[in-house]
């Protein structure tokens, strides 16, 4: 049976809410910061796959950036203020499991929440 890459990439997804994401459950307290640029780790990587985490705390961002043919989930609860590059900003609830900025071709996010924000990211491999 041939699947999809969407299809391949949802039941990953499935699967790290259960195993990988309650490793990510806990907030470690902290006050508001100005970082940006985070970098994502590298969780797994396969032949034809890459899976990578980041933690965003209250107050951080992700500089202007693009994601392609890539997907995002929120591994924990939080808040997120997304703007695109027309400057439109958003402010987002997510909770565990949430499919975030899936088409947004350029854009940046910061944590806009009072909990640090886990992010799991699935990818095709180069």
């Amino acid at each position: 049976m041939k699947m999809s890459i969407t299809t391949i990439v949802s039941c990953l997804a499935v699967c790290l809410s259960v195993t990988v994401a309650p490793a990510f459950a806990g907030n470690t307290p902290s006050g508001p910061t100005t970082r940006t640029t985070k970098v994502f780790q590298q969780v797994l990587a396969t032949e034809n796959l890459r899976i990578l985490s980041l933690e965003l705390a209250p107050g951080e961002q992700l500089d202007f950036h693009t994601s392609p043919e890539q997907e995002a989930y929120a591994a924990s609860a939080g808040t997120l203020r997304i703007t695109d590059a027309d400057g439109a900003q958003k402010e987002v609830d997510v909770k565990a499991g949430d499919r975030l900025w899936g088409d947004l071709s350029y854009f940046q996010n910061v944590n806009t929440g009072s909990k640090t924000l886990k992010i799991m990211l699935l990818e095709r491999a180069k």
